[in-house]
Protein backbone atom coordinates (compact mmCIF):
# COMPACT_ATOMS: atom_id res chain seq x y z
CA UNK A 1 0.00 0.00 0.00
CA UNK A 2 2.60 2.06 0.56
CA UNK A 3 4.16 1.92 -2.87
CA UNK A 4 1.11 2.75 -4.31
CA UNK A 5 1.17 6.01 -2.25
CA UNK A 6 -1.39 5.24 0.16
CA UNK A 7 -0.95 6.76 3.49
CA UNK A 8 -1.34 3.88 5.49
CA UNK A 9 0.86 5.46 8.70
CA UNK A 10 -2.00 8.54 9.49
CA UNK A 11 -4.75 5.96 8.02
CA UNK A 12 -3.65 3.63 10.90
CA UNK A 13 -2.95 6.59 13.66
CA UNK A 14 -6.41 7.99 12.87
CA UNK A 15 -8.51 4.53 12.87
CA UNK A 16 -6.48 4.07 16.18
CA UNK A 17 -7.16 7.37 18.01
CA UNK A 18 -11.23 7.29 16.79
CA UNK A 19 -11.14 3.19 18.07
CA UNK A 20 -9.66 4.85 21.82
CA UNK A 21 -12.07 7.67 22.37
CA UNK A 22 -13.92 5.38 23.62
CA UNK A 23 -11.98 4.18 26.54
CA UNK A 24 -11.09 7.82 26.78
CA UNK A 25 -14.65 9.01 27.05
CA UNK A 26 -15.26 6.44 29.55
CA UNK A 27 -12.12 7.25 31.26
CA UNK A 28 -12.71 10.74 31.68
CA UNK A 29 -16.49 10.27 32.61
CA UNK A 30 -15.45 8.25 35.38
CA UNK A 31 -12.11 10.52 36.30
CA UNK A 32 -10.02 7.67 36.27
CA UNK A 33 -6.67 6.40 34.00
CA UNK A 34 -7.38 5.04 30.78
CA UNK A 35 -6.56 1.00 31.57
CA UNK A 36 -6.46 -0.44 27.79
CA UNK A 37 -5.83 -3.36 29.50
CA UNK A 38 -9.68 -3.61 31.13
CA UNK A 39 -11.84 -6.64 30.32
CA UNK A 40 -14.36 -3.77 28.79
CA UNK A 41 -12.13 -2.56 26.55
CA UNK A 42 -9.75 -5.66 25.03
CA UNK A 43 -11.68 -5.68 21.53
CA UNK A 44 -10.86 -1.81 21.38
CA UNK A 45 -7.25 -2.77 22.17
CA UNK A 46 -7.34 -6.13 19.73
CA UNK A 47 -8.16 -3.81 17.05
CA UNK A 48 -5.44 -1.32 17.28
CA UNK A 49 -3.34 -3.45 17.30
CA UNK A 50 -4.30 -5.57 14.44
CA UNK A 51 -3.70 -1.86 12.11
CA UNK A 52 -0.84 -1.48 13.27
CA UNK A 53 0.20 -5.46 12.70
CA UNK A 54 -1.81 -4.63 9.00
CA UNK A 55 0.36 -2.00 7.86
CA UNK A 56 3.80 -3.81 9.10
CA UNK A 57 4.10 -2.32 12.65
CA UNK A 58 6.86 -3.70 14.76
CA UNK A 59 6.20 -5.14 18.29
CA UNK A 60 8.87 -2.87 19.13
CA UNK A 61 7.37 0.69 17.44
CA UNK A 62 4.22 -0.60 18.68
CA UNK A 63 4.12 1.54 22.31
CA UNK A 64 5.18 4.08 21.00
CA UNK A 65 2.43 4.48 18.37
CA UNK A 66 -0.28 3.29 20.84
CA UNK A 67 1.14 6.37 22.97
CA UNK A 68 0.39 8.85 19.85
CA UNK A 69 -3.57 7.20 19.03
CA UNK A 70 -3.91 7.58 23.01
CA UNK A 71 -2.68 11.37 22.97
CA UNK A 72 -4.65 11.89 19.59
CA UNK A 73 -7.71 10.83 21.28
CA UNK A 74 -7.60 12.85 24.39
CA UNK A 75 -6.99 16.35 22.08
CA UNK A 76 -10.08 14.57 19.48
CA UNK A 77 -12.10 14.73 22.73
CA UNK A 78 -11.24 17.97 23.73
CA UNK A 79 -12.50 19.82 20.20
CA UNK A 80 -14.88 22.09 20.68
CA UNK A 81 -18.68 20.30 21.14
CA UNK A 82 -16.65 16.89 21.48
CA UNK A 83 -17.18 16.40 25.54
CA UNK A 84 -20.89 17.83 25.65
CA UNK A 85 -21.24 15.03 22.42
CA UNK A 86 -20.08 12.51 24.51
CA UNK A 87 -22.42 13.44 27.58
CA UNK A 88 -25.45 13.63 26.09
CA UNK A 89 -24.41 10.23 24.09
CA UNK A 90 -23.85 8.65 27.65
CA UNK A 91 -26.97 10.40 29.24
CA UNK A 92 -29.39 8.84 25.98
CA UNK A 93 -27.34 5.56 26.33
CA UNK A 94 -28.78 5.17 30.03
CA UNK A 95 -32.14 4.22 28.42
CA UNK A 96 -30.84 1.07 26.54
CA UNK A 97 -28.79 0.28 23.47
CA UNK A 98 -29.57 2.03 19.99
CA UNK A 99 -28.29 1.99 16.48
CA UNK A 100 -25.26 3.30 15.09
CA UNK A 101 -27.83 6.05 12.94
CA UNK A 102 -29.56 7.00 16.13
CA UNK A 103 -25.63 7.66 17.54
CA UNK A 104 -24.98 9.58 14.86
CA UNK A 105 -27.16 11.98 14.89
CA UNK A 106 -27.15 12.89 18.32
CA UNK A 107 -23.19 13.76 17.99
CA UNK A 108 -23.63 15.31 14.67
CA UNK A 109 -26.39 17.56 16.26
CA UNK A 110 -24.43 18.27 19.57
CA UNK A 111 -21.33 19.13 17.38
CA UNK A 112 -23.15 21.19 14.87
CA UNK A 113 -23.54 23.51 17.54
CA UNK A 114 -20.77 24.22 18.73
CA UNK A 115 -20.63 27.96 19.57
Amino acid sequence: MRTAGIDVDSWCLNKSAYTLMGPAAEARYLEKPVDLNDYAFRGDLNDVTNSHRMIGVSKEAFSPALERAQMLAGELLNRPGAWRAVLTLADALKVGTMDGERVAQIVCRELGDVS
